[in-house]
């Protein structure tokens, strides 16, 4: 009888114990869901604010040079010279270098980002058409090659759309961060200083 008795309670217990392991179990996988999203949502907002210091940048850069960006460097404007000028005095107009209070980003110094392909600038309206005449705005966008569409999404959320409370009809043309493409990995375009 006692033999019995321990077997009973041996049996309730693995029922137990197995119980407990896919209520561990279930709980570890929500966990990690939560974490998962949180470590995304924490990647997003270091990157949103590595775009504006960027933006803060470019703004203190072109003030001081009193010039649009595109005029400051040397050997006319590529898009990547300008990006450059931002942390290496060396590409700016020796005229201008003595206006240079640089470096404008201290964290970066290479236009390749770690995670998200190139920095460079390309000059457009605000819907990135050609500046033709005197009388449109051009402004600087700074274009990322490869970012991955989530990251794009929430940047475009967090700057354009106001988290959702104003919704864009066409995201990717629309606002100060734009695309390329609607597509896993595209490049960003985010709309920094103007020539006025």
């Amino acid at each position: 009888m006692k033999r019995m008795i321990k077997d009973n309670s041996g049996a309730l217990f693995g029922i137990d114990a197995r119980v407990a392991m896919i209520i561990f179990a279930a709980l570890s996988v929500g966990i990690g869901y939560y974490s998962l999203n949180k470590i995304q949502q924490a990647h997003s907002a270091a990157f949103i604010r590595e775009l504006l210091d960027i933006q803060h940048a470019t703004e203190e850069l072109q003030a001081d040079m009193g010039t649009f960006i595109k005029y400051s460097v040397e050997g006319g404007s590529n898009g990547i010279r300008e990006f450059d000028a931002l942390f290496n005095v060396n590409v700016v107009k020796p005229g201008l270098r003595k206006y240079w209070n640089g470096p404008y980003i201290t964290n970066v110094n290479s236009r390749i980002h770690p995670q998200f392909g190139m920095f460079s600038f390309e000059y457009g309206t605000d819907d990135r058409s050609e500046c033709i005449s005197q009388k449109d705005t051009c402004y600087a966008w700074l274009t990322l090659t490869d970012v991955p569409e989530e990251t794009w999404n929430a940047l475009n959320d967090y700057i354009d759309e106001g988290g959702g409370s104003k919704a864009e009809n066409n995201p990717e043309r629309q606002g100060r961060v734009a695309s390329d493409t609607v597509s896993d990995i595209r490049t960003l375009y985010f709309r920094t200083v103007s020539d006025d």
